[in-house]
Order: structure tokens, then sequence, then C-alpha cells
């Protein structure tokens, strides 16, 4: 007679009665060992596990995979591991026990060795072994099903199958679409490594580098990035589409509303275009499907089970140390023995491994435990050359005063979005390459496909933003834990590293109320469906759109229709009758709206149209204000989302822009920016600055309703230098995300000097360092190898901005002592 599956809900009425509840919660407590586990105790848990893995549904499967891997890694003993790695051909793991001597190969007959030989054979790929699913993924006939949805964990290899999938077909036009400028470059490094570039394709990262003579392209951009190139050239239709970090599409948020754009205007430029979406979560992949998109996705969803977490919670708020398992089977939480930690800081140090990410929201709250933690710990830059490098090589590029570096010197590193972009990829290469770096505190940057070394995980925060995490956000966030090619490393990788400790931490900086036991269940319970948060009005049903949210689609399609006419039929939208409202609109002008201003923006315009195109960044700043704030209506919701942008009816503020877009024409380092603001709040009369909300101390006036301001009279030389540093990081991210649409507007309709738009664009008028621009070089490092010293190892083509950069430059910049940092740049650029 067959055995009915096995349900989660059905186990607990079964095993009421039993001693296998006790048995199990003693095995996940961890106090365990060989020694300690009868052998009738390990005979009733692994009979069970065994049934459960083949009679149970998904998550009682799940379950028995469970059982089986904590006995194996508390008692050491991996037989039942090796077979139930056999049996659910999770081929790396029985691979892994062989290599390693850790399964007795003697007693296999010579017919079981063959014949277990021969299967795992079968899984193995360029020098590696996939598991089950894992070869099913890369198998997948993608030509077949036309658009496709990939649902996949992090490290499964969804990489590897976007760079498939642009060798098995011939595109002429293609685009990867990445969430955040940082990942254009490790993008383009795995095309390169995939050589997809020797199939004819030109791999092009920024919207200029674009002819309309090129044959065959594979873009790496932005939304933004994408959208200035459908504006540069209205021609242009993509034949594939493949977006990275998919399920950002479904947030309510201005980029996310941009991506649909780009989105809707591909597929209405060529009915035949092809999309990819690849995510490590989404629950159902019609989600991804917008309204207006007259497109179908198939899906491949990964339900594989080969890592299983274990999640402790502490309570530390009066540093008691409390500390309980969570069994996300049974939803349970288990007492264990409490241990005082001396605050936060203090119970990573005691729980930590070899690799450590410590989770946190806000990055001030980053840089506070990142300053604790190192108190504590030794100078390893006294001891190690390569720690004494690398601190060298941040302190020479940015100030030997930066804060990151005396974390550096102890082993840790912290990574938020207020770093500059090359540091911030340094301190992930660094972290993931050097043993001497053990612990990176970070924000939800590590959400947005940041891949890290890492064996424990700590979470010191479960907000992002103003929100909790979601279920899909934790589960993303502890996915970073413990990656396959860690695991699998045949010098460090551990089968313990298939149970990531996950550590919820309630103590400073968890907000007071928070019910973490709640939280937990809620974010990782099995049983508990993760539904997608459809928040997008462009995919979110018309029927659960509230009033609000239907205005917001209505405008939204309107913007979308005067970027692209009839991209959505038969709308019923207005469109704009000037040149200055179509330029607002292809920029993405949001800040107000633009039908309700066009005549005063017209008039506004003309006024420029009769003078001199403008050629100082005075003249620029006169122009912004005049033309887009001061005659401009703005509702009082603008007022508050868009205070930053009008602070420029403030003189002061319009002279700091001034200035500091006078330093970005000049193409200026980072340390000299920092050393003209050093020398800039050295000669202002008000010591009150604007830093902005994120890092504001003070309030200026009465009615600001966040502290968005520092009192550098108040500051340190230290500490001023690490303002500066975080001033300039968010004042380019303003610039790039704000100020230079309207600057483009204002080349668009031919008010600027073609010499003075190129310097404030790009730094420099130089062609050969603006082609390396395009190409995703750091100014430094263009400017570094476009000089004659490297010239033999560079061949710049700036007509077509071609850069062909031979691997020997590594060795001729090293021998000349050039920087660290330059030279970990490099590495992602070399082609030949």
């Amino acid at each position: 007679m067959p055995i009915d599956t096995i349900t989660l809900r059905k186990l607990r009425y079964d095993i009421r009665g039993t001693s296998f509840l006790d048995d199990y919660q003693e095995l996940c407590r961890g106090t365990t060992t060989r020694l300690q586990l009868r052998d009738s105790i390990a005979y009733r848990l692994l009979r069970t596990a065994l049934l459960l893995m083949n009679h149970g549904d998904h998550n009682v499967e799940a379950l028995g995979y469970r059982i089986i891997l904590r006995y194996c890694n508390a008692t050491g003993d991996y037989e039942p591991l090796f077979d139930t790695a056999l049996a659910k051909d999770l081929i790396p793991v029985a691979k892994f026990l062989i290599a390693h001597d850790q399964i007795n190969t003697t007693n296999f007959s010579d017919f079981k060795e063959l014949l277990s030989s021969a299967h795992m054979e079968c899984f193995a790929r360029d020098g590696i072994y996939l598991t089950k699913e894992q070869k099913a993924m890369m198998s997948f006939p993608v030509e077949q099903y036309g658009s496709l949805a990939v649902v996949a964990p992090t490290s499964y290899g969804k990489s590897e199958m976007l760079i498939s999938r642009l060798k098995v077909a011939d595109y002429k036009k293609a685009c990867i679409i990445v969430p955040t400028k940082a990942l254009l470059s490790q993008t383009l490094r795995r095309l390169i490594e995939g050589e997809v570039h020797t199939l004819g394709y030109r791999l092009l990262t920024h919207p200029d580098m674009y002819r309309t003579t090129m044959d065959r392209v594979v873009c790496v951009f932005t939304q933004e990035r994408l959208l200035r190139l459908l504006k540069l050239d209205e021609t242009i239709a993509f034949d594939l589409i493949m977006i990275d970090e998919a399920h950002n599409l479904l947030e309510s948020s201005d980029r996310s509303t941009l991506l649909s754009y780009v989105l809707l205007i591909s597929a209405h430029r060529n009915t035949d275009i092809l999309f990819n979406f690849y995510s490590p979560f989404v629950s159902d992949a019609s989600n991804l499907i917008l309204k207006h998109g007259a497109y179908q996705l198939a899906a491949f969803t990964v339900r594989e089970s080969i890592k299983s977490e274990r999640y402790f919670l502490i309570e530390n708020k009066d540093g008691e140390g409390a500390r309980f398992y969570y069994d996300h089977f049974f939803d349970v939480f288990l007492d264990l023995e409490s241990r005082p930690g001396n605050g936060d800081e203090g119970l990573v140090f005691a729980y930590a491994k070899r690799k450590n990410i410590i989770y946190l929201n806000r990055p001030r709250d980053i840089e506070n435990v990142a300053g604790c933690m190192a108190q504590e710990l030794p100078d390893l830059a006294d001891v190690s050359e390569e720690v004494a490098m690398v601190v060298r090589a941040i302190s020479d590029l940015l100030h030997e005063d930066y804060a990151l570096l005396n974390c550096v010197r102890k082993g840790l590193v912290y990574h938020h979005g207020s770093m500059p972009d090359i540091v911030r990829l340094y301190v992930e290469h660094i972290f993931s390459s050097m043993d001497e770096f053990r612990y990176i505190i970070a924000t939800s940057t590590l959400l947005e496909g940041v891949n890290l070394p890492a064996d424990c995980m700590f979470i010191l925060s479960n907000m992002k933003g103003r929100r909790s995490l979601t279920p899909a956000q934790f589960q993303n966030l502890v996915g970073r834990v413990c990656r396959f090619s860690e695991i699998f490393n045949q010098s460090s990788g551990d089968m313990a590293l298939l149970e990531p400790p996950v550590f919820l931490v309630n103590g400073a900086y968890t907000r007071e109320g928070a019910n973490l036991k709640k939280f937990l269940s809620d974010s990782a319970k099995v049983t508990k469906a993760i539904k997608d948060e459809v928040d997008n009005t462009f995919i979110k049903p018309d029927e659960e759109l509230s009033d609000q949210e239907r205005q917001k689609l209505e405008d939204g399609l309107e913007f979308l229709e005067n970027i692209e006419r009839h991209t959505v039929e038969g709308a019923t939208v207005r469109y704009s009758e000037t040149e200055i409202g179509k330029h607002c609109f292809r920029n993405s002008v949001h800040e107000f709206d633009i039908f309700e201003n066009e005549a005063a923006l017209a008039a506004a315009a003309a006024e420029y149209e009769r003078v001199d195109p403008i050629d100082d960044t005075d003249g620029l700043l006169d122009a912004l204000t005049r033309i887009f704030i001061l005659n401009i209506s703005f509702t009082d919701r603008q007022e508050r989302d868009y205070r930053a942008f009008l602070r420029l009816r403030e003189r002061a503020a319009r002279n700091f822009y001034s200035m500091f877009l006078s330093w970005r024409e000049q193409g200026s380092s980072y340390r000299r920016m920092i050393a003209s603001f050093l020398g800039y709040w050295d000669g202002i009369t008000d010591p009150i600055v604007y830093v902005g909300s994120k890092w504001g101390e003070v309030k200026r006036n009465d009615g600001d309703m966040v502290a968005s301001y520092v009192d550098i009279s108040e500051k340190s030389i230290a500490e001023r230098v690490n303002i500066a540093i975080k001033k300039i990081k968010e004042e380019q991210d303003f610039v790039d995300n704000i100020l230079l649409k309207y600057v483009e507007v204002l080349n668009d309709l031919a008010l600027l000097d073609e010499d003075f738009y190129q310097r404030i664009k790009y730094g420099t008028n130089n062609p050969t360092i603006i082609t390396l621009l395009k190409n995703g070089f750091s100014i430094e490092l263009a400017r570094l190898i476009s000089s004659r010293r490297y010239a033999q190892y560079v061949d710049i083509n700036t007509e077509n901005d071609e850069v062909n950069v031979s691997k020997q430059i590594v060795e001729a910049m090293d021998a000349a002592e050039e920087n660290k940092l330059l030279l970990f740049e490099i590495g992602f650029h070399i082609n030949v």
C-alpha cells in the first residue's frame, strides 16, 4: 500500500507521543556529538530522515535532508550525506566528500565505484560539478521558450546562463540591465571572461559609445543609461534584454518606473523582443509582466535544497545575551545557554567565523560599529605587508585620515553608498581575496548582487530604510552567506558551510519594540509562502490600485508616451508641444509638473536663446535656477521630496554648486577635492554645513523636519576629512542623478558651449580620456594609462570609442609601483 505524501502538518500530528521531536531538537541545538549520540537515537533519526526525503512534500523533504546534514556535521560521520548526495544528485557534495577523504571508498565494490563515478561525471561542466537543478538550468533550452524568468538562489550560475544565452543565438542588439553603476564593471568583467567579445559583439557600458554603424552590440547599462541610448537613437531596437536582480521591477520607486519605461519602449520598437529576468526570489513569474508589455514568460525555478541555514536569535538590549535557536521547520524557538556580550560588537566577536558579514540599516551605524570593533582588534598593518599596501593605496587615492583606514589596519572593512564607487569595489576585492580581512559591515547594498565570501552573518538591524526587511529581502540577504564557490573550495571548503549560521541580534541598533521572534517566524518559516509584494503600478492589477496609485499610473503612462509616442496603443494622454517640454520628458525630469509649467519653461529658455552659449559654471547654475526653479509651481509634496534640488533658490547653494561643478569641469581627483573642501570650510563665515539627512546632526531652521547639517567648527581635521569624503560622494550622486539631466536638456536646446558641455559631463575635453571614461575607467586611471608610459599596452580608438588593454600592463604598472587600487581597477578592463 503506497504511503501518502507527508506534510509538516501531518508530521506534527504523527510524531505526538514519540521521542522524535526531543531527539531532533537536541540535534538542532548543536549539543550532540558522535560520542553522545547513541546508536539507537542515530538510527531513529536517520531512518525518519530517509522516510521524509522519499515520501514528503518539498518542505518535508528539506527537513529530512536537514536531519542528515546536521547529523553528519555534528558527528563527523559523512556516509549518510554521501549516499543522500548521490541519490538526490547533489554531486558537488559527493565529490567534495571523496576528495577530502571524508568517505571510506575502500568498502566500495568495483561496480559501485565505477557506477557512482560514471554517474557523477554526467554532471561535470568546464571542470566543475553541478547539482541536478544547476545542470537543468544550464541546459535549459531558452531558445525554445522566448521570454523567460529564471529564479535561483545566489551562486547557482545565473551569470553563466546569461552568458550562454548570448552564445547560442545570433542577436544583433542585446542589453543587460544591472541595478547599480557599481555592477557595470563586474558584469563587463564576466562577459570578457566568458569571451563574449570574441563573437563579434561590441561591449558597451555607456550610451555615448554607441554608433549606428555597429552591427552587433551587447550593452551593459543601468536603466538610466538605456533610456538615454533610446533617446539618442530613436531607431535602435533590441533583440534581447536581460534584467539582473529583476525583483526590483516590483517596487514602487522612480527607478522601477524608469525600468518599466525602457522595457515598454523596447517592446514597442521590436514586437519580437525577448526578455530574460534573473532573480534569487520571485514567487510568481507572471508578476514580472508589465500591463502593456505584450509578452509572455516561461519560468525556470530552482527548488533544490543544498544549504540549510541555522538561525539564532540573541536578546541583547540590556547586555544579557539570551540565546534562542529558531527551527524554521517546526516554527519553534529553543532556549540555549545565555552568553552575555560586551555590546553587539562583543557578540560578533564571540560567534564570528572565518569570514563574517554584519548587516546594518544606516551608514552612520555602520561606521559606529566599525569604530568600536576596530578598537578591540590588533593592528595587522604592522605585521602584514599586504594589509599595509592596501592602507597606502586608499590613503594615496583619498586621504591618510580617512576613517576606513583605521578599520583596514585591523582586518575590518565597511561597505555603504556614501563611499567612492572604486573604493567600495576595492573593499569587496580585499575582503574576498585576503585572509586578513574577517569582517565586512554593510547596508542593503549587499542586496544588489554583491557577491562576497562569508560563512557567518550577523543582522544587527532588521530594517531596510524605514521598513522592516520583507521576507524576500531577508532571504536574499541570508542567501549571500556561504556561496558554492566557498563551500566547495578545494583548499578552504567545509561541509559545515552547508549550514550557514545567521545571528539576529536584538540590541543597540534594533528599533524599540521590535518583535524579532515574529519577524524571524514571518521571514524564515518554511511553510509561510513568500508572496511577491507588487507595488509597481505598471504591474499591479487595476482592481487593486488605490486612487493615489491609479493617478500615479495615469501620470506614468502620460510620461511614457511623451518619451516615445504610441508606446501604449490607444492611450489618451496630453503631449508636450514645446521643445523644452519634450526634452524634459526625454531626460526624465520629475521634480515638477511639466505640462503645468511648460509655458514658463519655454519663456525662460527663450531668454537664453538670445545670448551666447553658456560656457561657465556660474552661468550654468544661473540658467538652471532661472529656467527650472524660480518661475515653476511646485506642490507641497514636491517641495518636501525635492528640497535638495530646490536649495538652488539660495545664492549660497548656487555658489557652492558652481564651485563643485568647476572641480568636476577640471576633472579634479578625490584627493584634490578633499583638500579643496578643507580649504573652502576654512574660509566660510557660517559654519553650519549641509550634508543631508543621512549624516546630518543639527537643524538649521526651526521648521526643518530632519537634521541635515553639521557644525563644521566643532569638527577636528580628521572628522572634516571624513565629512568631505562622504559629501563628495553624495554631491557627485546629486549632480549625476539630478543636475546633469537638466544640463542635458540645456544641451539638447543648444544653449551650452560644446567644449564646456564636454568638461561638465566628463571632467575633460581630451578625446582620449573621454573614450576611456565612456568605457568605465575612473578619471585617475584614465589619465595614468593614457600617458606615454603605457601607450604600448593600450590601444584607444577615439572615433569608435574602442579600448583594448593588454594583460602585460599589469606587470608594467606593478613594476612602476603604481597605486594598488588602480592596479585592481585595470583588471576589470583587460580584454586582449
